[in-house]
This record gives C-alpha cells, structure tokens and sequence, in this order.
C-alpha cells in the first residue's frame, strides 16, 4: 500500500518518509519465558518460548509511530550469545544480555 502510494505520488512525500522511517523503530521487544512452548509453524508461539529473544521491528503499541511494516524476528539468544543493552538520556549503558546470558 504504501509503496503504491509512493508510485502514484498520492500521499505527501513527508507522510511516507515518516512511514519508512518508523520501520527502523523497535516497535516489540521480549525475552521469552514460557517453558511450554516449542518451535512451530506459528510465529506468534515461536516468540514465546524460554530464553528465546523477540524484536519486531516497525509498528508496535505506540501511537505516534505509524507504519506501514512490521517485522518479527525471533533469536536463539544463548546459543547465540547475543549481547543486548539500552542507552538512558544521560549515556549510561543498562545491560538486558551479556554474552548470551541475564545481566545481573
């Protein structure tokens, strides 16, 4: 729809650069702890099961970040050993994953 509308110059170049531009926003973010749920065809049980690590990136719960994307992405975080942190207003580094593993 929104690639349409880019084609046909019927929306604003601006509403469709804010658009794109949200698709680079994590719109979900979860660490997963649900020790029943197993590997499927199903992405929305795929994002629930223990120690797996859920980002979507794009539209989340957010009213002022519209898009017209969303992507889910769903990591193996042990095996991959995956380091996740956020970054506070002042520049202080908040460890969720260090090395695959919880940040104490």
């Amino acid at each position: 729809m929104l690639l349409e509308a880019e084609k046909n110059k019927s929306l604003p170049r601006d509403i469709i650069d804010l658009k794109k531009k949200n698709f680079e926003r994590i719109g979900e973010f979860a660490i997963n702890t649900n020790p029943k749920a197993r590997l499927c065809e199903y992405l929305i049980v795929n994002e629930k099961i223990a120690r797996m690590m859920h980002i979507a990136l794009g539209s989340g719960f957010e009213p002022d970040r519209s898009t017209e994307y969303h992507m889910d992405i769903v990591f193996n975080a042990p095996r991959q050993k995956l380091d996740v942190f956020g970054i506070d207003k002042s520049g202080n580094k908040h460890w969720i994953l260090n090395n695959g593993e919880f940040a104490a």
